[in-house]
């Protein structure tokens, strides 16, 4: 019995009672030592047993694991373990096969998950991102991958995403407006100054500088983006002064100054 399935069963016990234990023995029979080395990353974050694992050749690390039908680094993804999902994809773990889950590993990427296991992802060219990705990290509301993903995606990618949406409304779906929405100033003047060179027609046929100024001169507030449409969303407060800044960057982009 190994000492990582002997844990397992001495604190479980008191949790599923002997009868889940028992189904827990018959489900880990199929294969023992993957169903350990799930335990490893998942329960206990144990690298040197599962270091073991794949240096003894004893399990297959893109097979799918016993109880989750998912693979070895899907499982470290989700837990945030980072030195685990190193580990396997320097082992050989295939990358590729996050793609049939890319929602949720997108998902946990976004919700807990440290930095580095998304640059380590990136590095390996084969976890492709894209605007959507973008997107859902605006709503996850986690900054550094935001601005990484802005740095990463190319300027028609985030103009697709920016001019996306009811065609009376290009800009209320767009990534600059959850910028704003979420107060990530700093990254909506970036992606204003450096990152989408082919948008600034848009913004002043849009006349978002008007916008802007309803944003600055009354807070909390519902703005009519387009009369074309009367949609009207609700605001939340904003930092006058931080939308200030941020109108004097696009003026200075619409009007050639940059």
């Amino acid at each position: 019995m190994s000492e990582i399935w002997k844990q397992f069963k001495e604190y479980e016990l008191a949790v599923i009672g002997a009868d889940g234990l028992e189904n827990e023995a018959e489900i880990r029979e199929i294969n023992p030592d993957l169903y350990d080395a799930a335990l490893c990353l998942y329960e206990y974050d144990d690298l040197e047993y599962l270091s073991r694992l794949v240096n003894e050749k004893r399990i297959d690390i893109n097979k799918p694991t016993v109880r989750s039908h998912q693979p070895l680094l899907f499982l470290a993804i989700v837990k945030n373990r980072v030195n685990t999902v190193k580990f396997l994809i320097d082992r050989g773990a295939n990358v590729e096969h996050l793609e049939e889950g890319k929602d949720y590993v997108f998902w946990a990427i976004f919700t807990n998950c440290d930095i580095s296991i998304f640059l380590t992802l990136l590095e390996t060219k084969k976890f492709k991102v894209d605007a959507e990705t973008l997107a859902l990290a605006i709503r996850k509301t986690e900054v550094p991958q935001i601005n990484l993903l802005i740095e990463r995606l190319n300027s028609s990618e985030l103009d697709q995403l920016i001019n996306e949406g009811d065609e009376n409304l290009p800009m209320t779906t767009s990534i600059f407006e959850a910028l704003v929405y979420h107060n990530f100033y700093l990254l909506a003047e970036k992606l204003l100054t450096y990152y989408l060179p082919n948008t600034w027609e848009k913004l002043r046929n849009d006349d978002y500088l008007n916008t802007l100024d309803q944003l600055i001169t009354s807070s909390p507030l519902k703005i009519d983006f387009s009369s074309a449409s009367s949609r009207k969303r609700s605001l939340p407060p904003y930092s006058k002064e931080k939308l200030l800044k941020l109108k004097e960057a696009l003026e200075k982009v619409l009007y050639g100054k940059i």
